[in-house]
């Protein structure tokens, strides 16, 4: 008689894994670095072999970009929503918005993991190719939002849409060198109407303009 495996509990069973895997990673980039970080000491943190690793992981550095999308495209998603919506947000209520969800955010982790790859990516190819995917991929939506607002008119033409996409993702790097020096970031009250003053000033230019 044979033995019906259930999908869905294979499913369940390979997510559990891979949420432990990422859980005992990061905590071990966070730590260690990515030169410390050897694949048996966050196999034996995670509960796991070598072998069930590299079954999931090519190597130690997709380990690392899937870590660094795991915590990072969450907060990216609402914007993605935005883009596949196809509505066009107001550019100075977006970058209001990332700035403010950046933050107001006690993000100490992410901003440790954040840190450790960026400078395992000035060593290692395979890290910085990890890297450059991660951002490919954070920036698209981002650069196809500003394009969409540079056609309904609320941001000028004239803008470099990928280099105002980088723009927005700026701040969340600031806050973590920043926090790596043992300062502290500035008061949201200080902060914010900086940010309004600046985002506006890409809507006055458009409006300018017509």
């Amino acid at each position: 008689m044979e033995t019906m495996v259930s999908t869905a509990g294979v499913h369940k069973k390979s997510a559990a894994m891979r949420d432990r895997l990422l859980e005992a990673a990061t905590a071990v980039f966070a730590e260690s670095g990515y030169d410390g970080a050897a694949v048996s000491r966050i196999a034996r943190r995670a509960g796991v072999t070598t072998g069930a690793i590299y079954a999931n992981y090519a190597n130690k550095a997709e380990l690392l970009l899937e870590v660094i999308r795991a915590r990072l495209d969450m907060q990216l998603e609402p914007y993605r929503e935005m883009w596949q919506s196809g509505e066009t947000p107001d550019p100075s209520e977006l970058f209001m918005r990332m700035t403010r969800d950046r933050l107001v955010e006690d993000r100490p982790l992410t901003r440790a993991i954040l840190l450790e790859t960026f400078a395992a990516a000035r060593r290692y190819p395979e890290v910085r190719e990890a890297v450059q995917e991660w951002l490919r991929d954070a920036t698209g939506p981002l650069i196809a939002m500003v394009r969409q607002a540079q056609v309904a008119g609320t941001i000028d033409k004239d803008v470099h849409a990928p280099t105002l996409a980088f723009f927005f993702m700026m701040p969340g790097a600031g806050e973590s060198f920043n926090e790596a020096a043992g300062l502290p970031l500035p008061r949201e009250s200080n902060y914010m109407p900086l940010v309004r003053r600046m985002a506006d000033a890409l809507t006055r230019v458009s409006n300018e303009n017509d």
